[in-house]
């Protein structure tokens, strides 16, 4: 770290003591960053093969492939499979109707991007295991998944 650095970090340190930022300043913050996506659908889990029992005798969560699909209220689905893959996870996935789409994996503080072909299908490698939710920017309106746990 040159001086600089060190000087912007000291200088950090004494404003959050001498003059912390409000609590309230810092929910209306949360609050604005939780209203940005209001505009999106959120589908529901419909099927997950990890607690399907019709689907544990054929390929249960032991065998590193589970199977996910998510449906919004305005028709859009989203077909997901997650495949162990080393150390981290890949998903193969599929909008339906098919579309050529930006598609977002969220990981907390972090984002995963990809981009579906025409046809509605997407892969994303190296997704480390942890809570997931999906963002689909669909012709038909944004579709935003609850969080799962891969």
């Amino acid at each position: 770290m040159d001086a600089d650095d060190k000087l912007l970090t000291q200088l950090g340190a004494v404003l959050r003591t001498v003059d912390p930022v409000p609590w309230q300043v810092t929910m209306a913050a949360r609050s604005a960053i939780a209203w940005r996506t209001i505009d999106a659908e959120l589908a529901a889990l419909l099927e997950d093969s990890a607690i399907d029992h019709h689907l544990v005798g054929t390929r249960g969560t032991d065998s590193g492939w589970r199977a996910l699909t998510f449906e919004s209220p305005n028709g859009v689905t989203i077909e997901v499979e997650v495949v162990l893959d080393g150390g981290g996870r890949t998903i193969l996935g599929q909008v339906v109707p098919g579309a050529s789409t930006d598609v977002t994996v969220r990981l907390g503080t972090r984002e995963v991007a990809a981009s579906s072909d025409e046809l509605g299908r997407f892969r994303l490698e190296d997704i480390p295991a942890g809570p997931i939710s999906l963002r689909i920017d669909h012709p038909d309106g944004p579709v935003e998944t609850g969080w799962v746990t891969i």
